[in-house]
C-alpha cells in the first residue's frame, strides 16, 4: 500500500469514525427526546380537546372547569396517600376471591421519575413508587381474577412486574403465585 493510499485509508476512517460518533452521540439521543415531546404534545392537545368539546356543546365555562376538577378529582383518589393503606387494598382484594395471602414484603419507597428524570408531582403532592413482593396461594380463575381487580379498580396505581406461579408440591388445588408490583402513591 503506498503512503497516499494510507492518507487516504486514514482520513476515511476518521471521517466514518466521526459520523459514527455524531449519529450515535447527537441523532439518537435528539430523536428520542423528540419522540417523547411528539407524544407529550399528543397528550396535551388531545386534553385540550376534551375540555374544548365540554365547553362547546353549550356547556358553560365554570361547567367546563367542574368538569376538569371532578377529572383531577377522580385521578387523584386512584393515588393513595399511605403505604398501609395501599398494601390493605391488595390483600382485601385476595381476600375478595378466597386467595391466601402467605407473604407481603413492601421494599423502600422512592420518588416516582417522569420522562424528563424529574419529580412527578399532581398539584401539590409528589408521586412515589413502592415495589412489593406478595407471595398467596390461589387457583389461576382466582388469579385471573385478581389481575382484573387491580387493572379495572387501580389502573393508574398498579402495575404488575413480575409473576411467576408454580403448582403446589402438595397436590392441593392452589397455586403458589409470586407476584411484583409497583404501587404509585402520593405524599
Amino acid at each position: 500500500m503506498t503512503p497516499s493510499q494510507k492518507k487516504i485509508l486514514i482520513i476515511t476512517s476518521i471521517a466514518l469514525l466521526t459520523f459514527f460518533m455524531s449519529w450515535l452521540l447527537i441523532y439518537c439521543p435528539a430523536k428520542a427526546k423528540i419522540s417523547q415531546l411528539q407524544k407529550k404534545l399528543t397528550d396535551i392537545e388531545r386534553e385540550i380537546n376534551e375540555i374544548e368539546g365540554a365547553v362547546t356543546k353549550g356547556t358553560s365555562f365554570e361547567e367546563g372547569i367542574r368538569l376538569l376538577e371532578e377529572r383531577a378529582y377522580t385521578l387523584d383518589s386512584k393515588f393513595p396517600e399511605k403505604e398501609k393503606e395501599a398494601l390493605k387494598m391488595l390483600a382485601d382484594f385476595a381476600r375478595q376471591l378466597n386467595m391466601d395471602i402467605i407473604s407481603t414484603q413492601p421494599q423502600t419507597k422512592k420518588p416516582f421519575l417522569g420522562a424528563d428524570e424529574g419529580e412527578v408531582r399532581i398539584e401539590t403532592k409528589s408521586c412515589q413508587e413502592l415495589f412489593v413482593f406478595i407471595e398467596m396461594k390461589g387457583t389461576y380463575q382466582n388469579l385471573i381474577r385478581y389481575l382484573v381487580l387491580l387493572k379495572e379498580s387501580l389502573p393508574a396505581y398498579v402495575m404488575v412486574e413480575r409473576l411467576k406461579i408454580n403448582k403446589d408440591v402438595t397436590g392441593a388445588l392452589k397455586l403458589n403465585i409470586s407476584l411484583g408490583l409497583n404501587l404509585y402513591l402520593q405524599s
